[in-house]
């Protein structure tokens, strides 16, 4: 992989994993929905700035990783996407909402890594 695809892919990653916190924070903020009815849930989703930040995010991560499979095998993209997202995602998730962070999640993480170095490098 050269250094253009790898660091498409890092900003692919990275505003991915932005755009799960900012969702997470403005639903924080927003509070339980489930008893709003669809129009109201709806409503309260499409006007919370967090949310919008989020799913535009969401567009800018679609955009760059797009780009990154012109260049690199899905069978590769995918995983680094995903597992590179779980990892920035459960450290902004303890950072930024306290969420905790045991032991199996960290041996789970150690694994995905493993997993997806091996798929990567052979």
């Amino acid at each position: 992989m050269d250094i253009k695809t790898s660091i498409a892919l890092v900003i692919a990653i990275l505003f991915n994993a932005l755009a799960h916190a900012f969702l997470k924070f403005g639903m924080v903020r927003t509070g339980d929905i489930f008893d709003k009815g669809v129009k109201g849930a709806i409503k309260i989703i499409t006007t919370n700035p967090f949310v919008i930040v989020g799913v535009i995010f969401f567009g800018i991560s679609l955009i760059v990783y797009t780009a990154t499979l012109s260049r690199l095998d899905l069978s590769i993209a995918y995983p680094i996407l995903t597992t590179g997202g779980l990892a920035l995602v459960t450290i902004l998730s303890i950072g930024f909402f306290a969420e905790p962070l045991g032991f199996m999640r960290i041996l789970g993480l150690m694994f995905l890594s493993l997993g997806v170095w091996i798929i990567s490098m052979f």
